[in-house]
């Protein structure tokens, strides 16, 4: 058994030579591929390279010599499980009218979900071909017949256990027919092991599997969990993928309140067969926090017993990384700053904008939109060799020129108030990043309870109060008239916000640790800790946000472009009035289709399926039309100005669609024809030189500036500045046994306190996996899919299980890559039911 396969690269290509030997060595009955046996979206096409290629090939090393049976995950069922059923049950893709909805009209939302939804593509022919020679449910051998899946679940009699297999969709539930199943084959007295998409334990936290979605309050439904630790059901263990890593859970040993269990033996999480490496530190204190302990979304199991890679390794792993990155973030970053600065030194020698090269009309504002482009469309990339020396040198440059370009265009578009457009967006992202690192000092936004270092009130007020007399301060002096009602309005924000959170996180109890509390007091403390950090994740960026926004209009009235603040605020709303206006035309569109065509295919369904289809590709041009039609109508201004921010979302999105389309369709020409598709828009765009462009490449330019502010911010919030001043910041990442082993030890005290390590090693640390109290981002919480590399070393695997009549065991092959396969045995689970019986193997 091997899961969460389908990456289509070398992550997953190097598990297939220690799969190929012990297929040989074991000749297993059959392999099973659990979850997302296809990434990204599970495409008919991208077989080839994620199942026959690593699978079926002719290499020795490259083949599997025996059938291939599979169980679908979430990114198996993006293109409505078409290619999954195509390639293991020999069914074709969906008919149209499966895509359409119900008569009932009450859900637009759902409708427009209906026609944008992915749709399957006709397999090419040398995927028909690939199935045809080599069928993944046939064992490569002349005496053994082809098979065909009976679908996404069912269940699978051996000689001595049961292997059934539920399909758990996009979002971890199954439905009623599939439940009715599955409670019809689990009474069948026989030892049975469950395979599902989604594991039912993963993470430190119980996933139940809910039938027909997750309850609401106070309801009560059927679920997974429920029936497999019924022990009439003689379930011995489940095994479950989606996270990419391999987790173990006993609950024999221990359980949430510490009883016997009586149902399945172990809790096997095993998605490491070739996807991304999914982090296995970030949950180790997730027993110490009230918050995740008592969710009302997961349930706290317990922490595993064991899991690879180990937390330690893990841990180095990944801050080898991400620390790296960041340095080079604020590298790149401070080159941007460098290249603004000295295009706007030379705007000030000159007295005015310059003519030359660096500020040519129009030519360096059609570079600049093309190059952010490019970088936008190059960072999308997962396969970027981010390692490459020549790529650091040439993303440096090209932040260096995108700066230079910026500031430049910048002071074309408007020449006499350039100078204050720049003093005050240099100084409203300084005053940004000191608000963000005055939040993280106080631990304003993390419940005391949980906090590491909690400053006195003493403190907390003294600073609260300096940070109020400077927003007050930027405020004044940015008022035209020089009054005082904006400014205290302002500064009241901060008052009046950071003094409700700071009684709302205060302690509520004086025992040491929520280990100590009864079960009652440590849940109402769990529960008060989440609402307060929920409430408090939405305050703070919620008052910065208010408070910058009467800032800028400050700024607009005293250079005299109040219509600038009225474009942006106006601008918003054309955005989503746009948005929602192409919504119910293409819905419209669809349901006028469907009732057209239906005396020519004969009912509602199919009309509305094969409208749908056609349908399904026009919310691009929709947007770009109504983004005309607000052209055309726009007179004034400010009306222009607020066409900005629509124009270049809409293009942008549309731009990005498209060149991902293109790669797909043409993988090696599509490089070529996006340049030249992009070199067209810029001609375009210089030929044509009226207000619309000018209005975009502004926008583009506001949007370039509030990104790159918002960023420092954030930076400055996880104080990775920090690492400019520490001796050893800027060094590679390394950790000694030692020094992990501390920094896990000090996160599992409660309240956690700071680990005895060095400065550099701390900060390394808290870039990498923040602990409790302590701030993260999406850089920490997508940090696998971020940061996934194709070059050893890996930590993949796949499990091995071997059956008697007494027992089960299974056992773990480890691949690294850079290192020999090893096998490491995982249990051996007793079987106490009698044998399986039958000739019927599959159901």
């Amino acid at each position: 058994m091997l899961g969460d396969t389908g990456e289509q690269d070398a992550s997953q290509f190097v598990v297939c030579p220690a799969l190929s030997k012990a297929v040989r060595d074991h000749q297993p009955g059959f392999v099973l591929i659990m979850s997302d046996v296809i990434y990204p979206a599970g495409d008919v096409d991208d077989y080839r390279d994620g199942l026959y290629r690593p699978y079926r090939s002719e290499d020795p090393n490259f083949r599997v010599a025996a059938l291939l049976l599979a169980l679908p995950g979430n990114h198996d069922w993006y293109d409505g499980l078409a290619g999954f059923m195509y390639h293991f049950c020999g069914r074709d893709r969906l008919p149209p009218e499966a895509y359409a909805p119900g008569f009932s009209l009450r859900s637009l939302y759902g409708r427009l979900f209906r026609i944008l939804w992915r749709r399957a593509g006709e397999p090419r022919r040398e995927t028909r071909e690939l199935r045809a020679m080599s069928p993944p449910t046939q064992a490569l051998s002349a005496s053994t017949q082809a098979i065909e899946q009976p679908g996404s679940y069912y269940a699978i009699r051996t000689a001595h256990l049961m292997i059934i297999t539920i399909d758990t969709g996009i979002d971890g539930t199954i439905d009623r027919d599939q439940w009715d199943w599955l409670s019809m084959v689990s009474a069948e007295p026989v030892p049975k092991i469950l395979l599902t998409g989604k594991p039912l334990v993963v993470n430190a936290a119980l996933e139940p599997c809910w039938v027909g979605g997750r309850p609401k309050r106070g309801e009560h439904r059927s679920s997974v969990w429920e029936l497999i630790n019924d022990p009439a059901n003689a379930y011995v263990a489940t095994i479950g993928g989606d996270a990419h890593n391999f987790q173990c859970y006993s609950p024999g040993k221990s359980s949430q309140r510490g009883e016997e269990a009586d149902g399945p033996q172990l809790h096997l999480v095993a998605g490491c067969g070739g996807a991304f490496m999914h982090g296995t530190h970030n949950y180790l204190s997730a027993e110490h926090d009230s918050r995740i302990r008592h969710s009302p979304k997961h349930q706290f199991y317990k922490q595993p017993d064991w899991s690879f890679p180990t937390p330690a390794d893990s841990f180095a792993y990944f801050a080898g990384q991400l620390v790296p990155s960041v340095i080079r973030t604020m590298r790149y970053l401070g080159l941007f700053l460098l290249g603004v600065l000295g295009a706007a030194t030379t705007y000030w020698l000159a007295g005015g904008p310059v003519s030359g090269l660096i500020a040519m009309r129009w030519t360096g504002r059609i570079a600049l939109m093309a190059l952010i482009i490019l970088v936008i469309f190059r960072s999308i990339r997962r396969d970027a060799p981010r390692a490459s020396p020549l790529a650091r040198r040439v993303a440096a440059l090209g932040f260096l020129l995108v700066g230079v370009l910026a500031s430049s265009a910048a002071s074309q578009l408007d020449p006499p108030p350039f100078s204050s457009y720049l003093l005050c967006w240099l100084g409203l992202t300084a005053f940004h990043c000191l608000i963000r690192l005055c939040v993280r000092l106080s631990g304003w936004w993390r419940p005391a309870d949980e906090y590491a270092h909690n400053s006195s009130t003493l403190v907390f007020g003294i600073g609260l109060l300096f940070l109020c007399v400077l927003a007050f301060g930027v405020l004044w002096i940015l008022d035209p008239a020089g009054g005082s009602a904006i400014p205290l309005v302002g500064a009241g924000l901060f008052f009046v916000v950071g003094w409700l959170g700071w009684v709302l996180r205060r302690p509520r109890f004086s025992a040491p640790g929520v280990a100590d509390l009864d079960r009652g007091t440590a849940e109402r403390l769990g529960r008060q800790n989440r609402r307060w950090h929920l409430l408090g994740a939405v305050l703070m960026p919620l008052t910065q946000v208010e408070y910058f926004a009467l800032a800028l209009r400050q700024i607009s009235l005293l250079l005299d472009r109040g219509w600038l603040f009225t474009a942006a605020i106006a601008g918003i709303g054309v955005l989503l009035l746009i948005v929602a206006a192409g919504s119910v035309t293409l819905v419209l569109i669809t349901e006028l289709l469907a009732v057209l065509a239906i005396p020519i295919v004969g009912n509602y369904r199919r009309g509305w399926g094969l409208a749908s289809s056609l349908t399904h590709h026009l919310m691009i041009p929709l947007l770009l039309l109504g983004v005309a039609v607000t052209i055309v109508y726009a007179d004034s201004a400010a009306a222009r100005g607020a066409t900005g921010l629509s124009l270049v979302v809409i293009a942008l999105a549309g731009l990005v669609l498209a060149i991902e389309r293109l790669r797909q369709r043409l993988p090696r020409a599509y490089l070529p024809i996006s340049l030249v598709v992009i070199a067209g828009l810029a001609a375009a765009a210089y030929l044509y030189g009226g207000w619309p462009a000018r209005v975009a490449l502004g926008t583009t330019i506001i949007l370039l500036a509030f990104g790159i502010s918002v960023t420092l911010g954030h930076l400055a919030f996880l104080d990775a500045y920090a690492l400019l001043i520490t001796p050893g910041g800027l060094d590679t990442p390394s950790f000694t046994p030692e020094q992990i082993e501390e920094i896990f030890r000090a996160r599992r005290q409660t309240p956690p306190r700071l680990p005895d390590v060095p400065a550099n090693a701390l900060l390394w640390a808290r870039l990498t996996s923040p602990g409790l109290g302590e701030p993260g981002g999406p850089l920490q919480r997508r940090i696998a899919e971020i940061y996934s590399r194709d070059e050893p070393p890996f930590y993949k695997g796949f499990l091995r299980l071997d059956t008697t009549s007494d027992e089960v065991t299974i056992t773990l092959h480890e691949v690294f890559g850079n290192l020999p396969a090893s096998t490491v045995p995982v249990a051996k689970l007793r079987l106490a039911s009698k044998p399986v019986a039958s000739t019927d193997p599959i159901l």
